[in-house]
């Protein structure tokens, strides 16, 4: 019950959610969705843990999420290279990533021309694929496009989940949906 108040308290979601999250995630996943673990990205789902040279800044202070055609979810999000790393570190720190997944128990799947994608099935059957990308000539979520590539500097994260398995998950997924839709005037 420390927990739900914990949550309760410092991300202002309602109880239900609150409760929702409780019965259908374990502790860990808890403190993270209470902004215990800013380090990780997809806190309470993926907890990959954040390279130093990249940050939740700009367009990727936001996580997307939505449903699938087929009956799951999906959601995405991205890390942004800092501005005083040069803009050779992108793809290094991309590859770093990859190897973080793998140490994590995912697996690789393919290789894409821009990254790669991992596949995982966790213990309670939920099989989850995750594709990390090099974006070199575009941006997610941010209002101003500059004309320079350089500035183009984002490493992105699209994760799926779908069948029966996965669903012990979407209530964080809902929870970052309310925590973007409290937070979408906050300033990057």
């Amino acid at each position: 019950m420390i927990c739900i108040k914990t949550l309760k308290k410092s991300s202002k979601f309602s109880f239900g959610m609150a409760f929702l999250i409780g019965t259908a995630l374990p502790p860990a996943a808890l403190a993270n969705s209470a902004g215990l673990h800013n380090d990780t990205i997809l806190s309470g789902i993926i907890d990959l843990p954040r390279q130093a040279e990249t940050a939740a800044i700009d367009g990727c202070a936001k996580v997307q999420t939505g449903l699938t055609i087929g009956g799951g979810f999906m959601l995405f999000t991205c890390e942004k290279l800092r501005p005083y790393y040069p803009i050779s570190e992108h793809e290094i720190v991309a590859k770093r990533y990859h190897s973080a997944l793998q140490e994590m128990g995912w697996r690789q799947a393919k290789t894409l021309d821009d990254g790669a994608e991992f596949t995982r099935r966790d213990t309670y059957g939920c099989t989850a694929n995750l594709s990390v990308r090099v974006w070199k000539d575009r941006a997610i979520n941010e209002t101003i496009l500059r004309k320079s590539r350089e500035v183009y500097r984002q490493i992105v994260f699209t994760a799926n989940y779908n069948g029966a398995a996965c669903e012990r998950y979407y209530p964080m997924v809902q929870a970052m949906k309310q925590h973007n839709n409290t937070n979408q005037f906050a300033t990057r």
